[in-house]
């Protein structure tokens, strides 16, 4: 590990001409090597490092059924192993082992969220296996499905209420536009808004999604169908 590729060769003189002028040079001399207990019997060369790496757990995309997770490679790793916490059993319960960097878990329900993590492992020659720490824990959800039917409740000179069917999920974003660019317009947990910023005889485009938060991460469900209502003068 030394930069300096002379090291070796300038050590050992240093420490052949101090033995050699303090007179101990033929003495017989006694090495110790430390040995440690309750060490696998396996063949761990380079595993110190696998032992200590974890791998780092994402999600690359979601649908309203299922979620794809990703994580990062770690050296030596034969596989992986993806775990999902059980909240009957309160314990996180092994889905399956991998070989690659992926895996789609198909069984969710639409704006539920589930938690997961990852730990690489390593087969020996000898049939033992060692494995790395878990992965972070991943709060992954799939998307929330469209909300249903966008239509007025009313549409006066100055308001236009809406209403939509609801859904699952963490709230709502409601967008409008006059030509072919939409605004977000509001951001509410109720399934019903009354939009007043408007101009009578004016046509106004509506459309809705529902979305569900985790931490920091925000999933979006499908836009609703487009509404189109003209403002009486």
């Amino acid at each position: 590990y030394m930069a300096n590729i002379r090291a070796a060769a300038s050590e050992a003189k240093k420490t052949y001409n101090a033995y050699e002028s303090n007179g101990v040079l033929k003495t017989k001399k006694t090495f110790s090597i430390p040995v440690f207990t309750g060490m696998p019997g396996a063949d761990l060369t380079n595993n110190d490092l696998f032992l200590e790496t974890s791998p780092v757990l994402k999600s690359s995309s979601q649908t309203t059924e299922s979620i794809v997770l990703d994580w990062s490679k770690v050296r030596g790793a034969t596989g992986y192993q993806v775990y999902k916490y059980n909240s009957s059993s309160e314990k996180f319960e092994k889905l399956t082992n991998v070989t690659g960097l992926t895996y789609e878990d198909k069984t969710l329900t639409p704006a539920k969220t589930a938690i997961y993590k990852v730990r690489a492992y390593k087969k020996h020659s000898d049939g033992t296996y060692s494995y790395s720490a878990y992965s972070n824990k991943f709060y992954g959800a799939a998307k929330p499905t469209k909300p249903g039917t966008l239509s007025q409740v009313s549409v006066s000179e100055s308001a236009v209420k809406l209403k939509w069917s609801s859904v699952t999920c963490t709230g709502y974003q409601l967008y409008r536009a006059t030509g072919s660019t939409y605004t977000k317009i509001a951001t509410i947990t109720d399934n019903t808004y009354t939009d007043t910023a408007v101009t009578s005889g004016k046509t106004y485009k509506y459309k809705v999604r529902a979305y569900k938060k985790n931490g920091s991460k925000t999933t979006y469900g499908p836009w609703s169908d487009m509404r189109s209502y003209k403002l009486p003068r």
